[in-house]
């Protein structure tokens, strides 16, 4: 008994270990190339640190000599306004970055641009995302009993799901998902209407979704939809001026930076995109958003290009909780909308954002916010599934679809995962081919990239997770559950091999960023005997080229 009591007071701390290992080992950035998203957050802190100024121009001229007469800006992820460029994107992961900035240039220490953005992505990634897995696996303990497989939910939608690869990134979607998820919980409390939460909870509640809001924008989705399901349960209404209450702060920080960089309080950095490429794009709709499209939909669910079903088909499991929760009284009102909110409004969103694919990316990175609402749906059809009958055999299903999505999203996490849109089949076509020609990339443990002590750890972290988070009770999953899940994860990792981008065209395109990626991770070799490959191609395509022309004469 004593060593069941001391391990579940350490259980907690030994997960959020586990998973910030996991999250935060693998080293992404390098000193010679500043990727565009992860720079503008970056040096948007360094000017207001270094300069006191909310415009980068300073820094730009610190880093860019002479950028002014060039005709091409140093960053296209940059917005301008009266002739000065300022940060594009939702400033909370740059408001957070500068007392880490602070701090750093107190303590005499300047690691570089590399370090310092690994850095920051480890602080304001990794760790609060290591934070939300176990605040949601202690949640699902207490709802569900810590014997239910239900609880496998917490490790599953963060380690088997896109959400893996930005937890060791400095974009602003880890964070944002772990805020809402966070902030939901606590504002919300129990699936049922039992617990009268205090008003202080619901008060930090407003705050985690304020600052998620302020963070990444999509997030007011979700913060709308809590605010709805509050009034719309009579259990919970009461908590209304509190949950508004600890929004406050976050609104008037948005409102001050909008109006300081950009003259107004309601006006965003996406109406003044520098790039006229972006600026065309947020030009449609509301900032970019409009109907929801078809292309969208299938695209950011079930694309080979971006689809979160492609990736992690676990997760369809959201959509059966979703049913259930509206057939069971059990559950409150509050908790149907904001399920109704991630399940369905969240992706019908970002389906109708012109850019929904994200650019140079991994997996559907703007729909990475919902995901926390998706794994509390997640869980309710687990829990439901193992009451029936024939629920072993059809968890056996989802549990090989769970070990193939983290197979293929871990694989996304240990190499560099800024994959153009144009690449239809990101993973097998970039991801993996890299992956097995050259190893994963350098660790914080290990300078080297390849299967170091420091991959194999981060590889290792990983799994543990899953290990420490296991039910508590042993149950018998039943006859099949095995073969079942053989046969899924099979099943799943031959589908999403067949599509492929097409032409001789698109050969040289893949074998020129997997040649980008090599060197990007510093894999001379690998990298040497890729470009060869595409030398080859490109005669190749410079041979086709001769012969049309002969032929069209």
């Amino acid at each position: 008994m004593t060593v069941s009591i001391e391990w579940a007071r350490v259980k907690p701390f030994a997960m959020v270990l586990l998973a910030v290992v996991a999250l935060g080992s693998p080293v992404h950035y390098i000193d010679t190339h500043f990727s565009a998203n992860e720079a503008a957050r970056l040096h948007a802190a360094v000017a207001i640190v270094d300069h006191g100024s909310l415009h980068i121009d300073a820094v730009w001229d610190e880093i860019y000599p002479g950028w002014r007469q060039g005709s091409r800006l140093p960053n296209i992820d940059v917005a301008v306004r009266d002739g000065h460029y300022y940060l594009d994107k939702a400033p909370g992961t740059t408001l957070l970055a500068v007392p880490v900035l602070f701090a750093m240039r107190g303590l005499g220490y300047d690691p570089g641009y590399a370090r310092s953005v690994w850095l920051l992505a480890l602080l304001l990634a990794a760790l609060p995302t290591a934070v939300f897995l176990v605040v949601f696996h202690r949640w699902l303990g207490r709802r569900f009993g810590s014997d239910s497989p239900a609880v496998f939910a917490a490790p599953a939608v963060v380690m088997a799901s896109p959400w893996i690869v930005y937890g060791a990134l400095f974009f602003g979607h880890a964070l944002a998902a772990s805020l809402v998820g966070l902030g939901v919980l606590v504002t919300l409390g129990p699936l049922g209407s039992g617990e009268n939460l205090s008003g202080r909870r619901v008060l930090l509640g407003g705050l985690l979704l304020g600052l998620a809001v302020l963070t990444e924008y999509q997030c007011a989705l979700i913060a709308l939809g809590v605010a709805l399901a509050v009034i719309a349960d009579r259990t919970r209404r009461g908590r209304m001026l509190w949950l508004i209450a600890g929004g406050v702060g976050p609104a008037i920080a948005l409102m001050v930076w909008n109006t300081a960089s950009f003259g107004g309080p309601f006006t965003l950095a996406y109406g003044l995109k520098a790039n006229p490429d972006f600026a065309r794009t947020h030009a449609a709709g509301f900032y970019g958003i409009a109907w929801p499209t078809g292309e969208g939909l299938h695209g950011v669910l079930l694309s080979a290009r971006r689809g979160l079903l492609f990736m992690a088909p676990w997760m369809a499991l959201a959509a059966v909780g979703l049913f259930r929760s509206v057939l069971d009284r059990g559950v409150a009102t509050a908790w149907r909308v904001v399920l109704a909110f991630g399940v369905i409004l969240a992706p019908l969103a970002i389906a109708g954002f012109s850019d929904w694919h994200g650019g140079l990316c991994l997996g559907p990175r703007y729909l990475l916010f919902a995901l926390p609402v998706l794994g509390v749906a997640a869980s309710l059809a687990i829990d439901r599934i193992r009451e029936k009958r024939w629920g072993g055999p059809v968890l056996g299903v989802f549990a090989g679809l769970t070990v193939s999505g983290f197979l293929l999203c871990l694989a996304g996490h240990l190499v560099r995962s800024h994959v153009p849109e144009q690449i239809v089949n990101p993973l097998f076509e970039i991801v993996l081919p890299v992956l097995a020609t050259g190893g994963p990339a350098p660790t914080i443990w290990s300078a080297g990239s390849g299967i170091t002590p420091g991959s194999i750890l981060t590889v290792a972290a990983a799994v543990a997770v899953f290990a420490v988070a296991f039910p508590s009770g042993r149950t018998d999953p039943g006859r099949g559950f095995a073969i079942l899940l053989a046969v899924a994860f099979s099943a799943h990792l031959f589908m999403v091999a067949r599509p492929g981008t097409e032409g001789r065209e698109a050969r040289a395109m893949i074998l020129h960023e997997r040649s980008f990626s090599h060197w990007y991770m510093r894999q001379p070799e690998a990298e040497q005997r890729t470009r060869e490959k595409l030398e080859k191609e490109i005669r190749a395509l410079r041979a086709e080229d001769r012969l049309r022309g002969r032929g069209g004469r």
